[in-house]
């Protein structure tokens, strides 16, 4: 499916994305996110560089496919946020699997206002 550049990076209101598998002509990996370029970041931290197949697509999510592919989604070993090193803290609420997907969460939040030298990708400490 193709998307145009502004639903591609900032996704539609209400719409989740996943990675539906046209071999298996089923949703796989259990993810969910707000922008197909989210789905596809995600995708890439999942299975590396095998994320360029040609079998993997990213699709929105039917309705009635949602509660199930969010239940089964599995909490990562590493949290990843943004670290404001002005302010001494973690903002925005943003914890990501990787590195990549919390700053492409930062960009989507805020922008080019990301680039900022006060803003850092850092591990989130369990508890």
């Amino acid at each position: 499916m193709k998307f145009d550049r502004w639903e591609y990076y900032r996704g539609k209101s209400g719409v989740k994305y996943g990675v539906f598998n046209t071999y298996r002509n089923c949703f796989q990996f259990n993810i969910a996110e707000d922008t197909p370029f989210l789905a596809k970041a995600r995708l890439f931290t999942r299975i590396g560089q095998d994320y360029t197949k040609r079998q993997f697509i990213i699709r929105a999510i039917p309705d009635k496919l949602l509660p199930k592919i969010q239940k089964e989604r599995l909490p990562a070993e590493k949290q990843y946020g943004v670290w404001n090193t002005a302010r001494k803290e973690f903002q925005f609420g943003i914890s990501e699997d990787s590195g990549p997907l919390a700053e492409a969460r930062l960009f989507q939040k805020i922008g080019d206002d990301a680039r900022k030298w006060r803003f850092e990708i850092r591990e989130l400490k369990k508890g």
